[in-house]
């Protein structure tokens, strides 16, 4: 009996080991599995934030196409200066003053990184008052970002019916893309 009895220890040992074992084995599996479901979980709603913020972002882009033209529109293309020089020597000929144009293209370190320049513009124009009022508001009104850094108007001598000639210049700058 007493081999009995130690068997029956011995057996009962190895299961209460076993069962221990079991546990531990489980409870290590368990914990595993938790770790990977947090970090399954974090990873999803990282890639949800992210796919929000990506969408957000596309609907700010697209509801700011108009003002990203506009920003565009201010400066003078690559491809532009001729027109933009025609449409300066235009209202000075719809003001009804003769006119005489010096374009310069001009690099600014500053501009440099973006791919820009400066195309400065000397303007001589001769004509009524009204014409030179009318030309400089209608210059000003342009959609481009013009910069005036100097203007210079004189009255010269009169006409046959009394009225001065004026003569005026004009120098300005507007960005061109490069």
């Amino acid at each position: 009996m007493k081999q009995r009895t130690t068997t029956i220890l011995y057996v009962s040992a190895f299961v209460a080991f076993a069962l221990i074992l079991s546990y531990g084995v489980a409870y290590s599996n368990f914990l595993n599995i938790n770790t990977t479901v947090i970090s399954t979980d974090a990873s999803l709603r990282d890639a949800m934030s992210a796919k929000d913020k990506l969408i957000s972002l596309q609907k700010t882009i697209s509801g700011s196409k108009a003002d990203i033209q506009k920003i565009n529109g201010m400066f003078v293309s690559n491809d532009g200066v001729a027109g933009f020089l025609q449409q300066v020597e235009s209202i000075a000929n719809t003001s009804g003053l003769s006119h005489s144009l010096s374009p310069d293209i001009q690099q600014d370190g500053d501009l440099s990184p973006y791919q820009q320049e400066l195309l400065k513009v000397t303007l001589t124009t001769t004509g009524s008052w009204v014409g030179t009022l009318r030309f400089l508001n209608l210059l000003e009104n342009l959609p481009y970002k013009i910069a005036f850094t100097s203007i210079s108007i004189q009255a010269g001598d009169k006409t046959k019916n009394g009225n001065a000639v004026w003569t005026s210049n004009f120098q300005f700058t507007v960005v061109k893309n490069k």
